[in-house]
């Protein structure tokens, strides 16, 4: 039979009743508390037993303490004589266990015990509410970046996952945070009275982020065109599990040395600046290392579907070409480039090809990416017209989509003249095309069967 079991630590830390009450259930499946800490708890086998848990804050505490206080040891004993075990403690709250069927409570005082929560509350307060403010400035972000630029965000798996973790940590924090004022305010009055107020729990929702956060990740490695950034994410993920046992190894290390809270305090931050620092910098430096020498890519590599050859029917030397491709389950966007370098025997005055191929797999959404393509160029500022009055330097005019085998095709127009940049429109696909040259109707027949959607 295994021995130890750990499991995440989803209560918040003012919710005393959820806490006592789920450390009772697990006691009576045989598991006894042993070790707490900000994200997990431990537990030992034992036998299947009835007790009843406290939960109480000793606000002089700290996790970095070397060994109990005098203070703390005093407090400690005054709960054994009543029959209150220790069974774990994390900084100032402390987790005692009784046998007894109706022990004699350790907290006697509602207003006393309310004063200690709320000390740990203030400090709490500060990470909630600087959390919260830093999730409304992202989610208003993502917000704007859903409204003007649709086609970028919803077919970034990147971030779509980002804001969906942003969104559900505000949710989350401002939620906990309600819940922990409200219940204060009716516990104030019940303390007046003489009474203590069961805490309310958001355990529930603690699980469901996490769920919802892990799928995310999930879909977000499953999605992504890019592979390089998945070998990005699996580097930074375990760099972030060495850095929590690292330090919080070192402190435990610098603990049974008998080093100072204070000292503790120091010497650990530091520990988790340096090694913070060296192992994202070691990630970087490899990643860019492995990527300058072509062991890997940050784009997936794979023939672009026109190409100049294509267009002009005569291979051109010194050519290369990059295709940037993006996709969610709402729109995928690939990003095409052909052009001359020189070293590699191409003329630079030689054409280049750009387009970008939009597919819109949500039918709802596809006017909307038609709108962001035409008005992508409304903000480069306006021109005087003398018959219209100020008019956008440039402006999508619809021209015959016929040559071009399209459902629509729309060319681009600067200071009243045409520009070799169009945009093509099939049922569920848009390419933006952008040539250096005047394309001929053989060129455009060509590049309308290859572009066109199977």
């Amino acid at each position: 039979m295994k021995q130890c079991k750990r499991e995440i630590n989803c209560y918040s830390f003012y919710d005393r009743s959820g806490i006592e009450a789920h450390l009772e259930q697990m006691a009576k499946k045989g598991w006894l508390l042993d070790k707490i800490s900000g994200l997990f708890w431990t537990y030992q086998a034992a036998e299947p037993q009835a007790l009843r848990f406290a939960v109480s804050w000793y606000p002089q505490a700290s996790d970095f303490d070397p060994v109990p206080s005098e203070g703390q040891q005093t407090f400690h004993e005054f709960c054994a004589h009543s029959g209150w075990k220790l069974a774990a403690s994390v900084g100032p709250m402390q987790i005692f266990y009784n046998d007894q069927p109706d022990p004699l409570p350790i907290e006697t005082d509602p207003a006393l015990e309310l004063r200690q929560i709320h000390k740990q509350a203030k400090k709490m307060m500060i990470s909630y509410g600087l959390l919260l403010v830093l999730a409304f400035l992202m989610g208003g972000s993502w917000v704007y970046s859903l409204l003007h630029e649709p086609i970028s965000l919803l077919s970034s798996a990147s971030s779509l996952f980002s804001g969906f973790c942003w969104l559900v940590l505000g949710i989350y924090e401002a939620s906990d945070l309600l819940c922990y004022l409200t219940w204060r305010r009716r516990a104030l009055a019940a303390a007046e009275l003489g009474q203590f107020l069961p805490t309310p729990s958001v355990r529930r929702l603690s699980q469901a982020v996490l769920i919802l956060v892990g799928l995310g990740m999930v879909y977000w490695l499953l999605a992504t065109r890019e592979p390089g950034l998945r070998l990005i994410a699996a580097a930074m993920l375990i760099c972030v599990g060495l850095l929590f046992v690292i330090v919080n190894s070192v402190k435990a290390i610098l603990k049974r040395k008998g080093f100072s809270a204070r000292a503790n305090r120091i010497i650990t931050l530091t520990v988790d600046f340096v090694v913070a620092f060296a192992l994202i910098g070691g990630v970087t430096y490899s990643f860019v290392r492995l990527a300058a020498s072509g062991r890997i890519s940050l784009w997936e590599q794979r023939e672009i579907p026109l190409t100049i050859e294509a267009l002009i029917g005569r291979k051109e030397e010194g050519y290369v070409q990059e295709f940037r491709p993006s996709g969610t389950v709402f729109v995928s966007q690939s990003e095409c480039y052909e052009h001359a370098l020189r070293g590699l025997g191409g003329d630079p005055r030689s054409p280049t090809l750009r387009y970008t191929i939009v597919d819109v797999h949500v039918s709802g959404l596809y006017d909307w990416c038609r709108e962001e393509l035409l008005h992508e160029y409304d903000d480069y500022g306006v021109t005087a017209d003398v018959d219209e009055g100020d008019a956008p330097y440039y402006v999508y005019h619809q021209t015959d989509p016929a040559p071009w085998g399209a459902r629509e095709a729309y060319q681009l127009w600067s200071y009243g003249q045409p520009r070799d940049r169009y945009l093509l429109c099939w049922d569920e696909r848009l390419v933006k095309l952008d040539l250096d040259w005047a394309p001929t109707a053989e060129q455009q027949r060509i590049a309308g069967e290859a572009l066109s959607p199977a």
